[in-house]
């Protein structure tokens, strides 16, 4: 759902400044919150009874516990270290994306559109085939030739597909976060 929420939000918000202007645009992600709020409002949760606080020690405890499992476990490591890594440098692209788009690519809105769809598209894709897979057996391998093909990418500034890059590495940088 968030992948098509982040291809089908711009095409709708692009649509809308495009026809009827900006102050629109922000009229209807306003409008868009109610629901969402009324949601909330309608829900009746029943009240949990309160576990004892415990002392400082105890949480110290638990705490430890907690990251000697993620040192031992690693799938978990790995998944924790990405995703730290993905929020130290990976979140600062959103923020460039347009000086990238117009200074580096000397593009416009459209190159802008297809940068800020291209990694939503690729994680679409990511989602859609690692549900047909069975198991793990061979994901490995799946990676290596998936950043091969990235590398290969970067490699053929000449390619007249310049979009198909930007879903290689999407594809590449969300299957390594999966």
């Amino acid at each position: 759902m968030l992948s098509s929420s982040l291809v089908v939000g711009p095409a709708m918000g692009g649509i809308l400044i495009a026809t009827l202007g900006v102050k629109y645009c922000f009229l209807y992600d306003t409008l868009s919150y109610i629901p969402a709020i009324l949601t909330l409002l309608a829900m009746r949760l029943q009240a949990r009874p309160m576990q004892p606080l415990t002392g400082i020690s105890d949480t110290l405890e638990k705490l430890r516990e907690g990251f000697e499992y993620v040192w031992k476990f690693q799938p978990i490591r790995v998944i924790l270290l990405m995703l730290a890594l993905h929020g130290f440098v990976g979140m600062s692209h959103v923020a460039l994306m347009p000086v990238f788009a117009a200074k580096i690519l000397n593009g416009n809105a459209t190159t802008m559109a297809h940068l800020s769809t291209s990694a939503p598209i690729g994680s679409l894709f990511a989602c859609l085939y690692l549900s047909v897979r069975r198991g793990i057996v061979g994901l490995y391998h799946f990676f290596m030739r998936l950043r091969q093909t990235l590398l290969t990418s970067f490699f053929l500034p000449l390619c007249p597909l310049r979009p198909l890059r930007f879903v290689f590495l999407s594809s590449f940088l969300y299957l390594n976060m999966v």
